[in-house]
């Protein structure tokens, strides 16, 4: 797939003309995401860890990771602390702004002016990251130590994993974020 054959949505879910990321620095010679010389042909990866339950980060999470698969790289989510608490069942309704909480009215307005902008809705956007093929991994640690069980987890969850589950993934990525 090409950059410029990758779609391209608005905030409200409209498609756009495609656009070349090479024209916007987002690429080197062509490539969507540069692989150090001698991995032509690999496979390009993205790996995120999510260590915040918070609403803005939780979007900020899905979008990035939604957008490296979009773009083509295998995407791999691990959710650790309080990142966690987003693949509890229920979880993504719960959480809140990290800042401007204002007891529970900063949260009220940020879901009203999403919901005027037709923003994607975060149930969407796990959804689209389950058609893109990102996993979603739940950290096994956080699960002992916050006395969590995988039964608590939603189904999206691919599986639980130890730190050396995501240094394994993280070493081969040419992307890593902290969220």
């Amino acid at each position: 797939m090409t950059a410029a054959q990758v779609p391209t949505f608005n905030l409200h879910g409209e498609q756009l003309e495609p656009i070349d990321p090479a024209a916007h620095g987002c690429v080197a010679t062509g490539a969507v995401v540069p692989l150090a010389a001698g991995q032509e042909g690999a496979v390009r990866k993205a790996t995120l860890v999510v260590h915040s339950g918070d609403l803005d980060k939780a979007y900020a999470a899905f979008i990035i990771a939604n957008g490296a698969a979009a773009f083509g790289l295998e995407t791999t989510v691990f959710f650790t602390f309080w990142g966690l608490n987003l693949l509890r069942k229920g979880g993504l309704q719960k959480a809140s702004l990290s800042k401007m909480h204002l007891l529970g009215l900063g949260d009220a307005m940020i879901k009203s002016r999403m919901a005027k902008a037709n923003a994607t809705p975060l149930a969407q956007l796990l959804a689209d990251s389950q058609a893109l093929g990102v996993k979603l991994l739940a950290c096994d640690l956080t699960l002992e130590v916050m006395g969590v069980s995988e039964q608590d987890l939603i189904d999206e969850v691919s599986g639980v994993a130890s730190v050396g589950s995501f240094i394994a993934a993280a070493k081969d990525s040419q992307i890593t974020l902290f969220i």
